[in-house]
């Protein structure tokens, strides 16, 4: 993962976290994640079309 605040995150969530950081749903904000962001409708909303173009 390439964000600078990886060792802010807890260990239950790190694998969640990289994976979704390695098919491109959830993007931080480019070096840090911010575990405590609030997230806005438009954001979970391209995180939903995001994640429904991964293809499996």
């Amino acid at each position: 993962m390439p964000y600078t605040d990886a060792g802010s995150l807890s260990p239950d969530s790190l694998g969640y976290v990289a994976l979704s950081w390695g098919l491109g749903i959830l993007k931080g904000n480019g070096s840090t994640f911010e575990p405590g962001h609030q997230v806005t409708r438009a954001e979970a909303a391209a995180a939903l079309v995001r994640t429904l173009a991964v293809k499996m």
